[in-house]
């Protein structure tokens, strides 16, 4: 072998070393990423977003929820509330989050059907954004007055708003709400005149209401109802389609003569769309079996609540077939999308 060949088989050697160096040390910078592309779910921290403030019965809901959820998927699970504007801060910050089932967020009527008619514009699309998971619970609405107001009934309640039109006021979790929505059918329908002052959720509206800020209210029960027995509440009617068995002695509005207030609320888990088909699915099994847990459940019905899990099916159906109803409601009650 001459000098020159030498050389040339020293350098080629020496190439073949470094690219199978470079390799190996590749493959060490890939394989984490690969790894945690693979890893099973949950293999980090899960949060959910509640849309309210802190001590109202939606976020004692979700924080029960998730300390269950938390010890069945062997991973932290974190409530974080981002309350305002009728529930489109948290919910346009999950619609934004990856699609990785790390971040849910525990909806509502309120922020899947009514903000697509009570405003004009939404920073995220309640259908193409989120991939329900299932619902969580479901409840009429009561109508609350205070222990200073004068009415004990509907029918006085209307009368001594009709004596002082526009003078009592109402709270609501925002414009287009559901509290919002239902005692503008409530005006329309009664031919009364009240005003209304929205708050960032139903804990700080009650408040208003003890406080007399506000006069009446319809609410989903709950914490609400613990003031009834202190005589602070009197709760006059029900939107349900029947007496609800935690208010027995409390009549529907139809009972009283006013149609059209069969309404619901619910609550419900989503995530952001595109979550991969199995992480909903198991998300949607074991938030179900807490929810159908009989500890779980008969404490929602001490609170009027009725607990209604579902598939993401199940829960996608529902939602499309209220759209069309609110939207109705909506146009009965002439309320016009605001703009933001």
């Amino acid at each position: 072998m001459n000098p020159m060949e030498a050389i040339l088989k020293t350098l080629t050697g020496r190439a073949a070393s470094a690219i199978a160096i470079a390799t190996f040390t590749l493959s060490i910078a890939v394989a984490p990423d690969a790894d945690a592309q693979t890893a099973p779910y949950p293999s980090k921290p899960i949060h959910i977003v509640v849309p309210y403030d802190p001590g109202g019965l939606s976020d004692v809901t979700a924080r029960n929820i998730g300390k269950e959820l938390s010890v069945r998927l062997g991973q932290p699970v974190i409530i974080e509330n981002k309350p305002g504007a009728t529930q489109i801060i948290g919910a346009s910050y999950v619609a934004k989050q990856p699609a990785d089932g790390y971040t849910l967020l525990f909806s509502s009527l309120t922020s899947m059907v009514l903000n697509q008619y009570g405003f004009a514009k939404l920073p995220y699309d309640p259908v193409k954004d989120f991939a329900p998971v299932t619902l969580v619970t479901q409840t009429p609405l009561f109508l609350f007055v205070n222990d200073k107001f004068p009415a004990r009934t509907v029918p006085e309640l209307i009368a001594a708003a009709k004596a002082k039109p526009g003078i009592y006021a109402y709270p609501s979790l925002g414009y287009g709400s559901s509290y919002h929505v239902v005692m503008e059918m409530f005006q329309s329908v009664a031919g009364i005149s009240l005003n209304h002052i929205p708050y960032k959720g139903s804990a700080p509206g009650l408040q208003a209401l003890l406080k007399d800020e506000v006069q009446m209210m319809f609410d989903v029960g709950g914490v609400s109802t613990a003031y009834l027995a202190e005589g602070k509440l009197r709760a006059l009617a029900v939107t349900g389609a029947k007496r609800n068995p935690a208010l027995p002695d409390v009549p529907t509005l139809s009972e009283l003569g006013l149609p059209g207030f069969e309404v619901a609320f619910w609550f419900g888990i989503v995530a952001p769309a595109g979550t991969p088909k199995p992480i909903v699915d198991r998300l949607s099994s074991e938030i179900g079996q807490i929810v159908a847990a009989k500890d779980f459940r008969e404490r929602a019905e001490k609170t009027g609540y009725n607990t209604i899990a579902t598939s993401p099916a199940e829960f996608s159906a529902i939602v499309e077939a209220d759209m069309a109803r609110w939207q109705k409601l909506f146009k009965t009650a002439k309320i016009e999308p605001q703009q933001q």
